[in-house]
């Protein structure tokens, strides 16, 4: 993939239909999209610019965020969408609220409220169930951990998988923005899909529990706020949502979602996880299975 810096964002923003920028600024947009904010005469936005390879996640993408806009939850607005040499391109409003883990890491004093409104927040997201044509079957979220697993899907199965409900599969507290006291928008929906809400419960606990220290936070200031969010979201969550019967199994599942979603990021700028992490999760991920019957004590 071609470097942020080797492409001129007006490009795709003309192909887009937006020529009147006045100022472009690129910023962090993930392992696998290209991210700038753009001020144009019509106000502040984002574009998003994805590899061409990527076609069908975008338009899945696409097509979530604008049904569940649609249904009063807190998703940015699609301004325009549309191809630039072959790669998606999207363009979305830009909100200025700040990402809620980094202001938990300023504000520990509001690490409750702020973590309490994004279990809400996720809970809000969950009750909403996507229209009937927009299913699809739930191996396509469960087949996310891998192959090898037949007997975590078998059972998983017999959980009498609930369809059709809005899961976001990246929902922490660097996706979610904050006016400084609530949770109020919800960004990246690359691995939005239709599911069972356990599926996103677990994914959440599993980034809460996994990911380590960045190396420019203090690891003991870092690991006291993230468990504090981790609490206050579960309290928040349980509060407006109910039936999280079997989580253990969708722990295990969220694990190996984990492992395969990340370890191919190893050594990419920016990107600080390393093998022993991993490493790590998959000792954990273990002691799940046997905790579930699943390996010999």
């Amino acid at each position: 993939m071609s470097t942020q810096e080797s492409i001129d964002p007006r490009e795709p923003l003309a192909a887009l239909g937006l020529t009147d920028v006045d100022d472009v600024q690129g910023v962090s947009g993930g392992m696998d999209t290209h991210l700038w904010r753009v001020r144009v005469s019509s106000g502040i936005y984002a574009l998003r610019l994805f590899r061409s390879d990527q076609q069908g996640q975008w338009a899945r993408e696409v097509h979530i965020m604008r049904e569940v806009r649609a249904l009063d939850l807190p998703v940015p607005r699609i301004v325009a969408q549309g191809l630039w040499q072959e790669r998606p391109a999207i363009v979305m409003d830009w909100y200025a609220g700040r990402p809620l883990l980094d202001e938990a890491l300023a504000h520990p004093e509001r690490i409750t409220q702020l973590g309490t409104s994004m279990g809400r927040l996720q809970a809000k997201l969950h009750a909403v169930t996507l229209p009937r044509e927009d299913w699809t079957d739930h191996e396509t979220w469960l087949q996310r951990a891998g192959p090898g697993e037949a007997e975590l899907h078998t059972r998983l199965r017999a959980c009498r998988l609930r369809d059709g409900h809005a899961l976001h599969l990246d929902f922490h507290p660097r996706n979610v923005l904050c006016d400084g006291f609530e949770a109020r928008v919800i960004l990246d929906w690359a691995n939005a899909a239709a599911g069972d809400p356990r599926a996103d419960v677990a994914r959440t606990l599993s980034i809460f529990r996994y990911v380590p220290a960045p190396p420019t936070i203090p690891p003991d200031h870092f690991h006291a706020v993230r468990s504090g969010l981790e609490r206050a979201w579960w309290r928040g969550y349980t509060e407006v949502a109910d039936d999280l019967s079997d989580m253990l199994l969708f722990e295990i599942w969220a694990g190996f979602v984990f492992v395969r979603d990340m370890q191919q990021h190893v050594g990419k700028p920016g990107f600080w996880l390393e093998q022993a992490d991993f490493d790590r999760v998959r000792d954990h991920v273990a002691d799940l299975k046997r905790a579930a019957g699943m390996l010999p004590a």
